[in-house]
C-alpha cells in the first residue's frame, strides 16, 4: 500500500485525497471481514485456546508435547496492577512503542531529507510492512516454544539492529542497504502483538484478559503517540534525526531488561 499510495494516489489526488481513498479501502475490506469472520471465543466453535483439549486452567502447555498440570492463575485488573509484572510490562511496551513509532513515522522524511526519492522511501515503508507480517507469524510460532518475554527481547534487538543500519545510510548508500534496514526492522516490529498477547495471558490468566490487555495496549498507544512528536521535535531543533535515533536506541535499552525482569505472580492454592 505505501508503494501504491506514494506512486499513484498522492501524485493523482494529493495526500489529502490519498488519505480519503485509503480510508475507504479499509472500510470496504476490513469491516465486512470483521463482521463475517471474527468469533469472540474459541469455545464458540467448540475449540479451546492453543489447540488444548480442555478448558484453560486445567492444562497448561510449556511446549508442544510437554504439558503439565499447574495451579490455575486468574487475576482481575485490580490484582494485576498491584504486581511488579504489570508495571514492568507497561514500561516495556511503552518504551518499545515509543521507539517503534518514532521510526515508523519519521523514516520516510529522513530518507527523503538525505536525498532519496519518495518512491524509495515508500518502498522502505512497504518492506517494513512485509517484514512485520512475516515477524508476526514467526514470533507467534516462537511464542509456542519459549516465554513471550524472550520473544519480545529478540524482536526489540532486531529493531535496534535496523535502526543502527538506518543511521549509517547516507545519500551515497546503495538502495539495498535501505531495504535491509527496513526488512530487519519490520521483522522486529512483528514481535509486539504476539508477545504482548501471550505475555498478558500467561502472566495474569484469561479471566480478565480483555481488560488487562486493553490497558497494556493503551499504554503502548501512549508511547506510540509520544515517539513521533519527540523525534520530530528533535529534528526541528537539530536539523537532523541523529539524536532522535539515539533516543530510540535508549528506549530499546530500557525495554529489553524491563521485560526480562517480568516474573509470574505467585499462585495462591487452597490447602486441602
Amino acid at each position: 500500500m505505501p508503494l501504491i499510495i506514494g506512486n499513484i494516489f498522492i501524485p493523482e489526488f494529493s495526500w489529502r485525497g490519498a488519505y480519503l481513498v485509503a480510508g475507504l479501502l479499509i472500510a470496504i475490506t476490513v469491516i465486512p471481514l470483521d463482521l463475517l469472520v471474527i468469533r469472540t471465543k474459541p469455545e464458540d466453535m467448540g475449540l479451546y485456546p492453543d489447540g488444548a483439549s480442555e478448558p484453560p486452567g486445567k492444562m497448561t502447555s510449556t511446549g508442544h508435547g510437554n504439558k503439565k498440570s499447574l495451579p490455575q492463575l486468574e487475576m482481575n485488573f485490580t490484582e494485576a496492577r498491584k504486581t511488579p509484572a504489570f508495571w514492568l510490562m507497561a514500561i516495556t511496551y511503552m518504551t518499545f512503542s515509543f521507539g517503534n513509532s518514532s521510526i515508523m513515522q519519521n523514516q520516510a522524511p529522513h530518507l527523503q531529507g538525505i536525498g532519496f526519492a519518495l518512491a524509495t522511501a515508500a518502498g522502505a515503508v512497504s518492506t517494513v510492512g512485509i517484514g512485520s507480517a512475516i515477524g508476526k507469524f514467526g514470533f507467534g510460532w516462537l511464542c509456542d516454544y519459549i516465554p513471550a518475554k524472550f520473544v519480545l527481547a529478540i524482536g526489540v534487538t532486531c529493531e535496534a539492529i535496523g535502526v543502527i543500519i538506518l543511521m549509517t545510510v547516507n545519500s551515497t548508500s546503495p538502495t539495498f542497504l535501505i531495504y535491509t534496514y527496513a526488512f530487519i526492522f519490520g521483522i522486529g516490529m512483528g514481535s509486539w502483538l504476539p508477545s504482548m498477547s501471550m505475555a498478558v495471558s500467561s502472566t495474569f490468566g484469561l479471566a480478565s484478559y480483555g481488560v488487562i490487555f486493553g490497558v497494556i495496549n493503551l499504554i503502548w498507544g501512549i508511547g506510540g503517540s509520544l515517539g513521533p512528536v519527540t523525534a520530530g521535535s528533535i529534528f526541528d531543533y537539530t536539523g537532523n534525526y541523529f539524536w532522535a535515533f539515539v533516543v530510540v536506541l535508549i528506549m530499546y535499552v530500557i525495554s529489553v531488561p524491563s521485560m526480562l525482569l517480568v516474573r509470574n505472580p505467585k499462585v495462591k492454592t487452597d490447602k486441602a
